[in-house]
């Protein structure tokens, strides 16, 4: 049965052993915030028994982090690299090399993660940015949580969601989301604080 959009977030949910009220919001948003700095160009995580296993693909530049500060040349040697830069014809910025990555998160590491990410959201009135890869991933969480669902694998590419989850039913399923339907959908949300409104998918298509 596919994932339904319109669906009341306050309703009871009828949870498996272990599994707190929320629990795929809090885990995948604790993720996402933890692989910000990194702008993954895809990402996979697969859900495991005993936590997450996550992959993908980023800058080498992104993971390594940023390289140590060197101590400012003197002011005759800047100038000298500004001229001789002027008199060169420009060339094209150097490409990033792009590498894989994975990192494993268990239940301890997820509190962790989400306590960390509290000092910051304490006080704060604003809503999140739904852009940011956090809210993207907390947004299927939220999905799969009021819906019952467990998941099994989400894959994120530049353009859409491709999410594998077991149902209320405890049946496989598959649904894609393309980037422009999640983020209708997290502006429903935030708009209706606590609701999932309807969706229509195909506003503004042929149908």
């Amino acid at each position: 049965m596919p994932i339904s959009y319109h669906v009341r977030l306050a309703e009871p949910l009828k949870l498996r052993p272990l599994q707190a009220p929320g629990y795929f919001a809090l885990a995948l948003r604790a993720i996402g915030q933890d692989l910000a700095n990194l702008y993954p160009c895809d990402l996979a995580i697969d859900a495991q028994a005993n936590g997450f296993a996550v992959r993908g693909h980023c800058a080498k530049a992104r993971l390594e982090g940023e390289a140590p500060k060197r101590e400012k040349p003197p002011i005759g040697e800047l100038l000298g690299k500004l001229f001789r830069r002027a008199a060169e014809p420009a060339r094209p910025a150097p490409r990033s090399e792009i590498v894989e990555f994975s990192r494993l998160y268990d239940g301890q590491e997820i509190d962790r993660l989400d306590q960390l990410g509290a000092r910051y959201r304490t006080g704060m009135n604003r809503i999140p940015d739904p852009r940011t890869l956090g809210e993207s991933l907390r947004t299927v969480g939220r999905l799969l949580d009021a819906n019952h669902c467990q998941l099994t694998s989400l894959k994120q590419f530049s353009d859409r969601l491709v999410i594998e989850y077991r149902d209320a039913d405890d049946q496989p399923q598959r649904q894609e989301m393309t980037n422009h339907e999640l983020y209708k959908l997290q502006r429903s949300y935030y708009g209706n604080r606590g609701t999932f409104k309807v969706i229509d998918k195909w506003q503004g298509r042929e149908r």
